[in-house]
């Protein structure tokens, strides 16, 4: 494809007259400064990529195949000096090239079960949460699957006779090996 195809396709996909663009190939890298009047506030950055992804649905692989970088610049008309540049490779455009998702299809929620236990509700186990912006928050359960007290702050002795020791356990374990 030639230069004047390329800069064609992003004056098309900018769409604003008063930006001039020039496009030259030297070597294996396009280069595209985009001028913009004194006057005029553009987003570079933005710019950039609008004319990306032009290159990406309106080019071929082939049209492409002789370009391993694009280097951006955008400058104020009629100065020699830069006021901004991007580097892009090809390669690495190519493969964040997606597939747009169509804006009317929402997520959905994946639920994973095991085949042999039923999915159910039960409203005898949903907590019941009582939220009253003078009160703390208070959950209650059913006695069936109410949380245990922690014994985290209990001594040895404190601690409840129904709950196995656990360094006995292990100790008994070491024993039988």
């Amino acid at each position: 494809m030639s230069i004047e195809n390329i800069k064609s396709i992003a004056e098309k996909t900018l769409q604003q007259p008063e930006l001039t663009l020039q496009v030259n190939q030297t070597g294996q890298n396009l280069s595209i400064v985009i001028n913009r009047p004194k006057e005029l506030e553009v987003n570079y950055d933005d710019l950039a990529r609008k004319i990306l992804e032009a290159f990406l649905v309106d080019l071929s692989a082939e049209d492409l195949a002789n370009i391993e970088g694009i280097k951006f610049f955008g400058r104020i008309q009629g100065q020699q000096k830069q006021e901004w540049q991007k580097l892009q490779e090809l390669n690495t455009l190519a493969q964040k090239k997606v597939e747009p998702i169509p804006s009317d299809v929402k997520p959905q929620s994946i639920i994973i079960s095991s085949p042999t236990t039923p999915i159910t509700s039960s409203p005898e186990i949903t907590p019941q949460t009582n939220i009253n912006p003078t009160t703390p928050p208070t959950t209650s359960y059913p006695d069936e699957v109410k949380p245990k007290p922690s014994n985290s702050y209990q001594s040895r002795s404190a601690a409840s006779s129904k709950q196995p020791n656990a360094w006995a356990l292990i100790n008994d374990i070491r024993l039988k090996q």
